[in-house]
């Protein structure tokens, strides 16, 4: 095998990662989120700070919550909801039918409801009969001087380099609506509408709002004129978080095939994944070989069974039998090992253990006597005598 061949595309593929892996210095952060304590080119931080200074006599309080648990909460808890301010900024709105039912109600009673999005639901749209057109994605070939102007109040306008802030809202035609701030191409970018005793103030290209554009220049006027359509003197301000976290929510009712569902190419796939799936499972039921039996090793109970006797012995306290059996044992190993008879005398025994095994003189006299007097049954065999007899022989039995 030529390993070259195989060498060259590897270290050239591991060099483009680790230059894909490596930040340029110098290059902006374009995530794009909005948030209100995001201080990057396209976060909220800046827009945030402007709001919370435009209510002299409250500060925004931060909702975590979808907008049906927020509003159940606080009518529950006997809120007035005459004058509240609602802030709602996120690229994208994932709302659904209870929500924008509650939101529309909420309007009706008398308070302001203000959206700032690129994208929105179906829901959201049909529920105030307002729409959002032109493309959703920036054209990364069309950087620009791009701009955004208020024509309610004083002409009020800003600019910036970057993509063309180009969407538009359109409203139906029973929708009361005042346009305030056109797009790039002099499109409606900001409408006023008027829902009940309270208003909807809905505004698209949400970047005319961000850190970057508003510390442009002196774009932030632009900021403060849209700021101006809200109530000075509010009950309460609300700003939203949690439909810019949950961007990407699936309804509540849904599962977790409804993304495959929704398109049909992927919906046949599906089904027929699972058709192929049963079949190979059914073909698969029945074995091809029939089981093959497990044969048990053969066990020596020999060992087994010895433990069991020595065992019931020793519950029983039958010393003297366990004394017994040890000297049969340690006969039996004599004779075969040393050719030693069984019944020799006392003094005999204890003579040839010291000659033919090197046991101490001392040691064979005793373990002749222990054995002579379990053989005759004189001696009185406590636990110590057992241990002692048992220590004797081992030193005889482990060196052969």
């Amino acid at each position: 095998m030529n390993l070259r061949q195989y060498i060259t595309p590897l270290m050239l593929a591991m060099l483009l990662a680790s230059c894909s892996q490596q930040k340029d210095p110098f290059a902006i952060d374009e995530s794009y989120t909005m948030g209100y304590n995001d201080n990057r080119p396209f976060g909220g931080d800046v827009f945030y700070r402007l709001a919370g200074k435009s209510f002299f006599t409250i500060k925004p309080t931060l909702n975590l919550r979808p907008f049906t648990n927020w509003y159940r909460s606080h009518v529950t808890e006997g809120h007035n909801y005459n004058g509240t301010v609602y802030l709602l900024i996120s690229p994208r709105i994932v709302s659904y039918k209870q929500e924008t039912d509650y939101m529309r109600s909420f309007v009706k009673e008398g308070n302001t409801l203000l959206v700032v999005a690129d994208e929105i639901t179906e829901e959201l749209a049909g529920s105030f009969g307002i729409n959002i057109h032109g493309p959703s994605m920036m054209n990364m070939m069309n950087m620009q001087d791009t701009r955004v102007k208020m024509i309610k109040p004083d002409l009020i306008g800003g600019s910036y380099f970057y993509y063309p802030l180009n969407q538009w809202l359109t409203a139906e035609s029973d929708v009361t609506a005042d346009t305030l701030a056109l797009n790039e191409n002099k499109q409606p970018a900001l409408i006023r509408a008027t829902f009940g005793k309270g208003q909807l103030i809905f505004a698209t290209n949400a970047r005319a709002l961000s850190n970057y554009f508003l510390l442009s220049k002196n774009n932030q006027h632009v900021a403060l004129a849209l700021l101006s359509w809200l109530p000075a003197y509010p009950n309460a301000v609300v700003w939203d978080d949690f439909y810019r976290r949950n961007q990407f929510r699936r309804p509540e009712n849904s599962s977790i095939f409804s993304a495959i569902f929704a398109v049909e190419p992927l919906r046949w796939a599906f089904w027929i994944l699972i058709t192929a799936a049963l079949l190979w499972v059914a073909s698969n039921m029945r074995r091809r070989q029939k089981m093959i039996p497990v044969i048990k090793p053969n066990q020596n109970t020999t060992v087994e069974f010895t433990q069991t006797i020595a065992r019931l012995y020793f519950n029983n306290k039958d010393n003297r039998n366990i004394a017994r059996k040890m000297v049969a044992y340690f006969n039996d190993h004599l004779r075969t090992r040393y050719y030693m008879p069984e019944r020799a005398l006392q003094q005999e025994l204890a003579a040839t253990l010291t000659a033919k095994t090197g046991m101490p003189a001392a040691d064979s006299e005793q373990l002749a006597s222990m054995m002579h007097e379990v053989l005759n049954g004189s001696a009185e065999v406590t636990d110590i005598f057992l241990l002692k007899l048992n220590h004797l022989m081992q030193s005889v039995t482990t060196k052969s």
